[in-house]
């Protein structure tokens, strides 16, 4: 029977108003579902790529980097033999686990002379509740590489092979032996099936919205298969030819409000019907929502799953969460601990911790890359794979929910050679996309939220790709920048230089925020920029705001109406003593009192007043998909509890 291979690329705007016109998408990705990290070696600084590493048998033996005539894009690797007994190979810092008897495609193109491309490992178990992991050493696996004829061209080479039983734990080796020198470029691990292989942020859209998935099928067959979508959140409405053969664009409008994953049917003629599931991927909304909130956690540091002081002060954080009631979650980098040295198998149980805490709000959660992330592996080598692959997340992302923009961007530089722990723009395509995003937001007269995880502000050094990027947040109006990395809470305002008639730099350094009265107060005036940074959501303390904490926005009538770091020492309780009541019992930590601190309350349609701590006060109130929802503001003392009270009148 034939295999088919069904890969799903979401691409483009993930979330769009019925008749909005899409963001600009991401780069379309050279081999979709590629196993391997940076396969083209387009990724890196100065002296090698990202999510590789060279080893050599003979010090005679080098490794190379470089932009000589790459096959496609910028970069390839070359193997250089000095001697007879000389033998090199760039190996991929992470280890690929291939499923028991599936089939795979190993993929690459070779010029030179002498190259050899071949998977090797052992079995290998990791077992996320005891952290225990097991490889089988006596049983290591080594199929027969593919091995190359002498070429002065850049010639393809690919092979199928089937994982034995069990599994395995596998790397790619690009080798090269004697005194011969080969070049390496656009490698590819490909497994057969169906899978989800670039997954983009989650699909948030409007009741009767839509948008649009990007799906490609291999080998191409010669007729359109057949589609499904479950759960019922979302309704196919059509499909067109993709970028690619074999692609089709799928479109598909919000369908019923709720939260949930996307589970993809493919029926092709004459094979099994194959179905791609992404977890938490799909969060359809009322279309008349005209006032919501989000949520924002950074520097998690979440480090191994079950009991433990980072996972339970994360569960204060996500039970907060949850009583706020965001529409989504934003997570602004390093949500990995810092692993510099740890072993593949020692950051797979970090991913394993991260999945099972984000996993427990009940929100789609839109996160960046942290420096965290992308440390070194135990071979010295930085990789993204951890974010990308392991924890599926996209590099960069945008979305817009009504008159609001928001843009997630990756602004950190792996590697041992270059700025570590400072800012940069370096991603293939990323600086293009994020101009395009923002110039389409500024058009469309959009309210922009950009968030990253090193501060913009001054976490970058005096680089060109610095000065870039801060014109490009000020030639495009961006009211609010997020980040995180230095572990406390601060909001800085700057009057837009451009429009202040400084077109270039020194760019200002911002004013400091008094408090959040005041920050809301600077986002009125669209010739603003707040730069705010949030403190840790569960790990350790800088400065003098000691406390963890998790950002949290209200937007309402095209503007920010409250923005503050809220402890997660504070507690949200509510009880429904009738259909038409609700009373909510807000409990301040010792930290911080909060001013004005948004509630919201959902209730059968009508007209209701409210108290706070005894006293009748304001409401928002608005009709929204056959509810009455009901936003009241409160001061909660620190140390000190209110109990607010919302009924029918």
């Amino acid at each position: 029977m034939r295999v088919w291979m069904v890969m799903v690329v979401f691409a483009g705007l993930v979330a769009v108003h019925a008749g909005a016109v899409s963001l600009p998408a991401p780069p379309y990705p050279a081999d979709p579902g590629n196993e391997l990290s940076n396969g083209s070696f387009e990724e890196g600084e100065d002296l090698a790529p990202v999510a590789w590493f060279f080893a050599n048998q003979h010090e005679r033996t080098t490794g190379g980097w470089e932009t000589n005539g790459a096959h496609g894009g910028a970069q390839c690797v070359r193997v250089v033999g000095g001697s007879g007994l000389g033998y090199g190979r760039w190996v991929s810092a992470n280890r690929v686990v291939l499923t028991p008897g599936r089939a795979y495609r190993l993929s690459f193109w070779h010029r030179g002379a002498g190259g050899e491309v071949y998977v090797e490992g052992c079995p290998g178990q990791l077992d996320p509740a005891t952290g225990r992991f097991t490889l089988e050493l006596a049983r290591a696996y080594k199929p027969a590489p593919l091995r190359t004829e002498p070429s002065a061209d850049w010639r393809l080479y690919r092979k199928t092979f089937t994982a034995p039983d069990g599994p395995m734990w596998v790397r790619v080796c690009l080798a090269s032996s004697g005194v011969r020198t080969a070049w390496f470029d656009d490698v590819a691990l490909v497994g057969e099936g169906l899978h989800v292989v670039q997954p983009a942020a989650p699909v948030l859209v409007p009741v009767g919205g839509t948008a649009e998935l990007v799906v490609q099928v291999e080998p191409p067959p010669a007729k359109e298969p057949a589609w499904e979508l479950a759960p019922a959140l979302l309704r196919l409405t059509g499909t067109a030819a993709g970028p690619t053969p074999g692609s089709w664009r799928l479109t598909v409008a919000g369908a019923e409000a709720g939260f949930g994953a996307l589970e993809l049917t493919a029926r092709v003629a004459g094979a099994k019907p194959l179905v791609a599931r992404r977890e938490r991927f799909v969060r359809v909304y009322a279309a008349d929502t005209r006032s919501f909130a989000f949520a924002a956690f950074t520097d998690i540091h979440l480090y191994r799953p079950g009991a433990n002081e980072r996972n339970v002060a994360f569960g204060r954080a996500a039970d907060l969460i949850g009583a706020l009631d965001p529409l989504f979650v934003l997570g602004l980098g390093d949500q990995m601990e810092i692993s510099s040295g740890a072993s593949d198998e020692q950051k797979r149980l970090i991913v394993a911790a991260v999945r099972e805490q984000v996993g427990r709000m009940a929100a789609p959660v839109f996160m960046v890359s942290g420096n965290h992330e992308v440390d070194r592996t135990l071979e010295g080598a930085a990789t993204r794979w951890y974010h990308t692959h392991a924890l599926g997340q996209p590099l960069y992302h945008a979305f817009e929910v009504g008159p609001f923009l928001f843009a997630g961007f990756d602004d950190i530089v792996p590697g041992i050679y270059g700025r570590e722990h400072s800012g940069g723009l370096v991603l293939p395509g990323e600086e293009a996309w994020l101009a395009a995003v923002l110039e389409a937001g500024k058009a469309r007269g959009l309210f922009t939220v950009l968030y990253a995880h090193i501060p913009v502000l001054d976490g970058f050094p005096e680089a060109p790709d610095w000065h870039r990027l801060m014109r490009l947040i000020y030639a495009n109006d961006v009211r609010l920048m997020l980040d995180g990395h230095v572990h406390w809470s601060a909001e800085r305002w700057v009057r837009n230089p451009l429009r202040a008639g400084v077109p270039a730099p020194p760019w200002p350094k911002g004013e400091a925020c008094a408090d959040a009265a005041e920050v809301v107060a600077r986002l009125r005036d669209p010739g603003n920029t707040v730069f705010a940074e949030t403190t840790s959501g569960s790990a350790f303390m800088l400065k003098e705001r000691a406390y963890n904490g998790i950002r949290y926005v209200w937007l309402r009538d095209g503007g920010v109406a409250w923005c503050d770091t809220v402890p997660i020492s504070t507690s949200i309780t509510v009880e429904a003593p009738a259909a038409d009541v609700r009373v909510v019992q807000v409990r301040g930590g010792p930290e911080r009192a909060l001013r004005g601190l948004p509630v919201r309350v959902a209730l059968p349609r009508g007209t209701y007043r409210a108290t706070a701590g005894g006293k009748a006060c304001d409401v928002v109130s608005e009709e929204v998909g056959g509810e009455t929802v009901i936003w009241v503001q409160a001061d909660v003392p620190a140390g000190g509890a209110v109990e607010i009270r919302v009924a029918r009148e």
